[in-house]
This record gives C-alpha cells, sequence and structure tokens, in this order.
C-alpha cells in the first residue's frame, strides 16, 4: 500500500529485517523490548503501527519480543507477508509511529450497535480490507456485525464492492465465451 504521508521525525529510524514468520495474510512487525528506537512500553496500547519509508506506508499489526535472536534493538522486523508487502530491501531505514484505525472501523461499530450500512460504508470496508488496512479481529468484527442480519440492499452494496474490488474476468468477446461454454458441456454450436 502506497499513501501520501508525511515523515514523523521525532522517532529514530529502525532498519527492516525479513524475519522467518508466516503470518497469513496479516502483515505484522516485531520490534525488541530494548529497542533502541523505540520505547515498547509507550507502544504496548496500540496493536497496530504505521511503518514509513518516503511515500511507501503499510500498516500492521505490532508484536514486543524479548529474543534479541529475532530483531536487534536498532531493527524491526517484517514478517513474510509484511516484508512481501512493503517490498523495501532488509537493511532500509524505516520510521515507525501509532497507527490510527481505519475510519470505516466506525461503521462496523455502528453495525454491532443494530445501524444499517450505508452503500458508500460498505465500500470503504472493502476498500480497507482489500488493502490490508484491517486486522484479522477486525475483519472478524465487520463479519459479526454483518451476521446478525443483513438488508437486501446492503447485501447487494456488499456485493457489488466486493466485484468491484476483485479481479475481474475479461472475455475476448461473445463468440469466445460461446464456444468455452460448448466445449465445456460437450455440444457443439451449430452449423448455419
Amino acid at each position: 500500500m502506497v499513501k501520501d504521508s508525511n515523515s514523523d521525525n521525532s522517532r529514530p529510524p529502525l532498519k527492516v529485517r525479513d524475519i522467518s514468520l508466516d503470518t497469513g495474510r496479516e502483515n505484522v512487525v516485531v520490534i525488541s523490548r530494548h529497542s533502541s528506537a523505540l520505547r515498547p512500553d509507550i507502544f504496548r496500547g496500540f496493536s497496530r503501527v504505521e511503518l514509513q519509508r518516503g511515500s511507501k506506508v503499510l500498516l500492521a499489526t505490532l508484536l514486543i519480543t524479548d529474543d534479541d535472536a529475532l530483531v536487534g534493538s536498532d531493527e524491526i522486523g517484517l514478517s513474510e507477508p509484511a516484508f512481501r508487502r512493503f517490498a523495501e530491501p532488509a537493511g532500509s531505514l524505516v520510521t515507525v509511529s501509532p497507527a490510527a484505525p481505519p475510519e470505516s472501523l466506525d461503521a462496523v461499530r455502528g453495525k454491532i450497535q443494530g445501524r444499517t450500512f450505508k452503500p458508500a460504508e460498505i465500500d470503504a470496508i472493502i476498500n480497507d480490507i482489500t488493502h490490508y488496512r484491517y486486522s484479522d479481529m477486525e475483519i472478524a468484527a465487520f463479519l459479526i456485525g454483518s451476521a446478525s442480519f443483513m438488508t437486501s440492499r446492503e447485501l447487494l452494496a456488499l456485493v457489488h464492492a466486493m466485484a468491484v474490488a476483485g479481479t475481474q474476468l475479461k472475455w475476448p468477446g461473445p463468440s469466445y465465451l460461446a464456444a468455452l461454454l460448448s466445449s465445456a458441456s460437450g455440444l457443439r454450436p451449430r452449423q448455419r
């Protein structure tokens, strides 16, 4: 994910380290409790942080470790998905700051309290999820809130938002689709 943001120059940078930690789809970063650049006690209250290098920003869930072999006091470890998505080489210097929750999370809280989603809110939620701005727990909150009840308008807006966000198939033309369907069914097109 890349966005324009002002750099936080008040915190010393940390060196990126690729750690062998498979976290599924979630971006996770690890800092040492003995960090020379950050005071982990300050970050303990924040579950999400923002890494920044230039205009590139990555949101991630923060873990703190006592194992100095995992990450050094001047490093930040990125899980496999976070390292792949951030796409900066090991040793790059990044700044780290507490991350604000996605604005669309307010709509999820409202849904849990019984409010219905507006189509624009569903669009924003799906956009944030597809850009890895939601943690797994925030996605679970969205699913739980949506499972309790959804109007047909909400369901249509959800399907539309998912279709827009997902990979879309492009067919070369109607004759290609007809040939593909007939070959899959074993039927031959009619000769004219």
